[in-house]
């Protein structure tokens, strides 16, 4: 901690450890629950597969995430994940990663502009699924429950400094809490 400085600092808080950040001087921005189920593709889905420019995932990307992360995301993208897009008339509106794991697959990032296109996106998608979604968006977290999803563990993003500025109200999906 003394080597970062002033730096701006963010973690994912366990809650039997969000007391102990606290006096580290963390501060809570936002809570994430885990949601886990099984998606059947929805008859009729319209959701985009395949792979976009990074030019324009990155655009979108930008907007939700603090920092420009072109390579990143050049690697993040690539398989074995797979990614699933909305455009509307040329334009990234929303996009999500779809990356195995031991059970399953999860989803991060899923960044949109509303509930309904989340949902677009995750409707094409078959087999079990985990998302890390922030709490905020209790309407996704009700369409998820809809769809036999359940929560598993929580955390807390907190920051020791001033949080960094991003369009949470996009955020359906973090990257990963599994990075750090």
């Amino acid at each position: 901690m003394a080597y970062l400085g002033s730096r701006t600092i963010g973690l994912d808080g366990v809650p039997e450890q969000q007391a102990n950040y606290a006096r580290m001087g963390f501060v809570g921005v936002y809570d994430t629950i885990r949601m886990s189920g099984v998606l059947g593709p929805v008859a009729g889905a319209a959701g985009a597969r395949g792979q976009p420019g990074l030019t324009d995932i990155a655009a979108l990307d930008r907007a939700c995430f603090p920092a420009r992360r072109d390579e990143f995301l050049r690697h993040w993208l690539a398989p074995p994940h797979r990614s699933i897009f909305h455009a509307d008339a040329g334009h990234m509106q929303a996009y999500a990663v779809l990356r195995p794991c031991r059970d399953g697959a999860k989803i991060g990032p899923l960044f949109a502009g509303t509930t309904p296109m989340a949902f677009e996106l995750v409707s094409s998608l078959s087999g079990p699924v985990h998302i890390d979604v922030p709490a905020m968006h209790t309407d996704w977290l009700a369409a998820l429950r809809q769809l036999g999803f359940t929560p598993g563990f929580s955390t807390r993003r907190m920051y020791r400094g001033s949080p960094p500025q991003m369009d949470l109200s996009r955020v359906f999906g973090v990257t990963t809490l599994e990075l750090g």
